[in-house]
């Protein structure tokens, strides 16, 4: 997981909580 990428979803869905923006990440990278 590249640290920018990790960033962008943080921006991009700041309401959600960590674990639903790990989700979203590992989906993103699949």
């Amino acid at each position: 997981m590249h640290l920018n990428d990790y960033e962008t979803v943080f921006i991009l869905t700041p309401v959600l909580s960590e674990e639903q923006i790990k989700d979203t990440v590992d989906k993103f990278h699949k």
